[in-house]
């Protein structure tokens, strides 16, 4: 499998060089990683470089706070963070917590061994998937220390089939194995894996999240907005999502909406608000006008939806009928009673909600409005909804201790 494995790799690579033609994604995957190695030759490495990878954004969240607890213990370490997707790379590229920003290279023999040579990373950080196995072999040949936190692995997944099994055995491999929940620990046991690599650390994002809601600034245009009145909020919606809206903004008209486009150019803002059933204000706009005859507030600018929810009543979640649910671990921190689509199986907190009966999955307009309703008519059951949100999420608080716990033994043997 392995060396079908390459061959499979360079065809990709060959497949994204034509998709960069007429595909803006695929174009930045390609740019960002011309001269790569050149670019790393120039940088000093000396010291103790730490290296975290994560594949796109949200796992990139999850290792920030990591990186900030071990850089306050330890000044010196520097910190070299790399992303496979576009929409990772693109938003943290300039961000202070890490020392230098990087696409990783193509998962080749000679990319792994040249990109690890030049760094010569202290320890080797892969956060909750991308297991690339020529970087691993890479890694294991110079005996450093690498670990995997925040994992969630699940039996359908690609290694634990026959043909995924050279992918299985590099993860037993590692020096550490942090996953998020339990029956993920127990299922690499069930498959053989050494009990004493592996442990449940949770998921660190939760940490981040809670702090977030906790010590965002004030913001006199939203609570403008809402003026003392129920609000819901759309975290990364797409069409199908906003559309959920349209019966609750006619039969509720004190009822208060925020909509944050997973897409905010031009084009997709006016379709947007073309669509919408009653008056919306994008929030560029709010400060020039009245904003007591408008119900939806469009939000069209980037980087303010994790602290706006805290203003919020509910959530619905975008990503569910697309490549699957964004987060919802910020509604969660401010208690908010979730709605997202089908496709939240790869995150664990999703079903542990819906268990708990703080988050719903829904699947037409009308299961929407339906669950929705029931919350938003009984006081008693949105205050069951949110106090089982707030369990969950102070039982999940910890997992950045255990996880720099964990880097710090692998260290220090």
């Amino acid at each position: 499998m392995q060396v079908l494995y390459n061959l499979l790799i360079r065809l990709y690579r060959l497949a994204i060089g034509i998709a960069s033609l007429f595909n803006p994604k695929a174009k930045q995957w390609i740019e960002g990683r011309k001269n790569i190695f050149q670019k790393l030759s120039g940088i000093d490495f000396s010291g103790d470089w730490f290296w975290f990878h994560a594949a796109s954004l949200g796992e990139y969240e999850q290792a920030k706070p990591v990186i900030a607890e071990l850089k306050s213990k330890r000044p010196n370490l520097k910190f070299l963070v790399t992303f496979y997707s576009p929409s990772g790379y693109e938003v943290r590229k300039n961000d202070p917590l890490a020392d230098q920003v990087f696409y990783l290279p193509l998962d080749t023999k000679r990319n792994a061994k040249k990109f690890v040579d030049i760094v010569k990373p202290k320890q080797v950080v892969f956060v909750r998937y991308e297991f690339w196995p020529n970087f691993l072999d890479a890694l294991f040949a110079a005996h450093i220390p690498t670990l995997v936190m925040a994992a969630n692995f699940r039996a359908n997944q690609f290694m634990f089939k026959s043909s995924g099994g050279f992918i299985l055995k590099r993860i037993q491999r590692l020096d550490a194995i942090l996953t998020q929940t339990e029956a993920a620990k127990e299922l690499l046991l069930a498959h053989g894996f050494n009990i004493e690599k592996v442990s449940v650390s949770g998921n660190s994002r939760v940490d981040q999240v809670i702090q977030i809601a906790s010590t965002s600034g004030e913001n006199a245009l939203i609570k403008t907005f809402i003026n003392g009145q129920k609000t819901l909020i759309l975290g990364s919606c797409y069409a199908l999502e906003e559309s959920f809206t349209y019966p609750l903004l006619k039969q509720h008209p004190d009822l208060k909406v925020i909509m944050a486009p997973h897409y905010i150019d031009a084009e997709n803002i006016k379709r947007l608000q073309e669509a919408l059933p009653v008056k919306s204000i994008r929030y560029s706009e709010i400060e020039e006008q009245d904003t007591a005859t408008f119900q939806v507030l469009v939000l069209d600018t980037m980087g303010m939806l994790s602290s706006i929810y805290k203003y919020g009543a509910y959530a619905l979640i975008g990503g569910g009928f697309k490549d699957g649910i964004h987060s919802i671990l910020e509604p969660a921190a401010s208690h908010l009673p979730l709605f997202f689509g089908p496709k939240h199986q790869p995150f664990p907190e999703a079903k542990a909600l819906i268990d708990l009966g703080g988050a719903f999955e829904v699947n037409t307009t009308e299961e929407f409005v339906s669950f929705f309703n029931r919350i938003y008519e009984s006081n008693e059951r949105y205050d069951t909804c949110a106090k089982a949100i707030a369990s969950y999420m102070e039982s999940q608080k910890g997992a950045t201790a255990k996880i720099v716990e964990a880097i710090e033994r692998i260290e220090t043997p």
